[in-house]
């Protein structure tokens, strides 16, 4: 799964310059497939990523940037032609936050 995510940020790295439009689709996507595996009851529009993970004993590192993960995520998802640079962090940072959970480490 991790796998298929990476190669799609590499390819959204690869169009980001070519064709931006297509690059945030795909960083969007890989930025929701990396939530809905991390988080996969999380609903953002009902309760916070900290209260989520809180509430389900996520590992420590995860409560602690839970603002901060989930901060990387609605960037991504709101992002604009001219956020690219800070969409592709955001978006490998919440693939890296996906290789730490114990769960997911494949």
């Amino acid at each position: 799964m991790i796998s298929n995510l990476e190669e799609k940020l590499e390819r959204a790295k690869e169009l980001a310059h070519k064709d931006p439009g297509n690059a945030l689709a795909l960083l969007r996507e890989v930025a929701e497939e990396a939530l809905k595996v991390a988080a996969p009851d999380w609903d953002p529009s009902n309760e916070s990523l900290a209260e989520y993970a809180a509430v389900r004993r996520y590992p420590d590192f995860f409560q602690e940037m839970a603002d901060r993960i989930e901060g990387s995520y609605r960037f991504v998802m709101q992002a604009g032609e001219g956020d690219m640079l800070g969409a592709i962090s955001s978006t490998a940072f919440l693939l890296e936050v996906l290789r730490r959970l114990p769960t997911n480490s494949s």
